[in-house]
């Protein structure tokens, strides 16, 4: 991902609808993100009410957190687009979890990645060529020759 295509604001959005509350512990639970080097919107608390409510603020809600994720947009974005797991995040040091031992021990089963996740690129570079191939029409006049070569005989007909 290039820098320009970083978006927290998107990120967090779809992060709060991906959450499994299915797989949260009951009651409320207050999951908070903090983003490393972000100047603005560093810090965002998702709370999920014990009736799905979810709530996604860039203030603080002034109640106790129960998770809280640190790391930079670039890693939570990876781990949204589904090109860096949990573990490996964790492990390199570029994602840290504080809180529940609970949640963070089954975080991979509530936190889940964004709904394309799954589908990965293309092996390789495409070229504008290959690109432009993919799309092309075929030239009127070659479709035209070859309707006519098709039919040609109910033409020479008449």
């Amino acid at each position: 991902m290039n820098n320009d295509e970083l978006d927290v604001e998107m990120l967090m959005y779809d992060l709060q609808r991906r959450i499994d509350a299915d797989q949260l512990p009951g009651g409320r639970t207050v999951i908070k993100f903090l983003f490393r080097t972000l100047p603005k919107f560093a810090h965002w608390w998702i709370m999920i009410e014990p009736d799905g409510t979810r709530v996604l603020c860039v203030h603080n809600p002034r109640v106790p957190v129960d998770i809280e994720l640190i790391s930079d947009l670039r890693t939570m974005s990876h781990v949204w687009a589904g090109d860096m797991d949990i573990r490996m995040a964790k492990d390199t040091g570029r994602l840290e979890l504080k809180g529940d031992p609970i949640l963070i021990r089954t975080i991979s089963s509530w936190l889940r990645p964004g709904t394309f996740a799954h589908v990965r690129p293309q092996s390789g570079p495409i070229s504008v060529k290959q690109s432009r191939d993919r799309i092309r029409k075929p030239p009127v006049q070659q479709t035209k020759k070859a309707f006519l070569e098709k039919h040609a005989e109910i033409y020479a007909k008449t």
